[in-house]
């Protein structure tokens, strides 16, 4: 009984999570119209529209997949800090669990036990960009 409760509270805080990722990005388009209905209203008549340029991704090349089985018994957590260190750079949620399924971890929600346990992990945090990095990339 008590593992059923544990296992509904942490499906409703993924899911609290994910509908508060949704309302920030939601937030973040309006303040976006709302400055570009700003902009065309400050513009004199005649006067061209001029479109936001977006600015330059870099490409990051995909780092190399681990060996099969490399992160078999260990925890998501351990596994996840363990590969973010093998690659030297901050990768997204995505990356990150693709790596851990083909290391040998297996959940069948992959990238929300990833971003869960990264979340609350005191070795990781998220990086500009949307992307998980070591706190001790930036310690140095």
């Amino acid at each position: 009984m008590e593992e059923n409760i544990s296992n509904a509270l942490n499906s409703l805080r993924s899911l609290r999570e994910d509908y508060l990722a949704k309302a920030r990005k939601i937030e973040s388009l309006m303040s976006d119209l709302e400055g570009i209905v700003k902009d065309m209203s400050e513009r004199r008549p005649g006067e061209p529209l001029v479109a936001p340029i977006a600015p330059q991704v870099r490409r990051v090349p995909l780092p190399p997949p681990p060996r099969n089985g490399a992160y078999a018994g260990k925890t998501i957590g351990e596994a996840a800090v363990e590969f973010l260190r093998s690659v030297g750079s901050p990768q997204k949620t995505r990356t990150i669990a693709t790596a851990l399924e083909n290391g040998g971890i297996h959940s069948s929600d992959m990238y929300r036990a990833v971003f869960n346990a990264l979340d609350g992990n005191d070795m990781a945090l998220k990086a500009i960009g949307k992307r998980w990095a070591l706190k001790e990339w930036s310690e140095s």
